[in-house]
């Protein structure tokens, strides 16, 4: 989210950390999914398609993953509050799918 993209870069910037720029072909592929309310840069705000498409998730994730100047993907995602939440539980599972798949690291965080 936008929100969280701030914090993040607030506190990498108080960390001396930075974001290396997406290459072209990443940018232009992030570009491609993602819509409405959308920040294509890194880190990525994928705004409401991500948010509404399983597709559009794992297509940003795997861009990412294969872009050369990223080590490391980091997603913000939301614990599920009770069984019965399907959105939350299916996006955790695409979450550690990634992890647990060779190749770049893939990371969860939550503000929850």
């Amino acid at each position: 989210s936008g929100a969280y993209r701030g914090l993040l870069l607030g506190a990498a910037a108080r960390c001396g950390l930075h974001f290396p720029a997406l290459s072209a072909e990443t940018t232009a592929r992030l570009q491609a999914i993602v819509g409405v309310g959308a920040h294509v840069s890194n880190p990525l705000d994928g705004g409401f398609s991500i948010l509404t498409s399983e597709a559009a998730y794992r297509a940003c994730i795997e861009a990412m993953r294969a872009d050369p100047n990223v080590d490391m993907v980091l997603l913000q995602e939301a614990l599920p509050r009770a069984a019965g939440s399907p959105r939350a539980e299916r996006y955790i599972r695409i979450v550690e799918e990634y992890a647990a798949a060779p190749g770049k690291p893939v990371a969860c965080v939550t503000l929850a």
